[in-house]
């Protein structure tokens, strides 16, 4: 990627508009949910769409459902990283809240 298009992208990211409230995050989030399940159907071999579909899952605090679409990810793709990234450190907090409760 050409460096100017690197910086110009960083640039954008830093100038972004301000999510809001949380529940406008929230709303913002639900919607992307969408988009992301529609691409899923779409594309229902994509690795990427999975794990994105977890990323949203998670954001909007639905453990189970974020699990579920990374594992989905990893069979269609074990070498994707950020899908066992992501559903490590789910694995991990879930182990750590477990411990707790003891």
């Amino acid at each position: 990627m050409p460096v100017c298009t690197s910086l110009a992208n960083r640039m954008a990211i830093r100038e972004a508009p301000s999510p809001g409230t949380p529940a406008e995050l929230a709303s913002n989030v639900a919607a992307a949910r969408k988009s992301i399940e529609d691409a899923v159907r779409r594309a229902p071999k994509s690795a990427i769409a999975r794990h994105l579909l977890g990323r949203a899952h998670e954001l909007l605090g639905e453990e189970v459902e974020a699990d579920a679409a990374w594992r989905q990810a990893i069979e269609l793709d074990p070498a994707y990283g950020p899908a066992r990234f992501h559903l490590g450190r789910l694995l991990l907090a879930r182990s750590h809240v477990a411990t707790l409760a003891v």
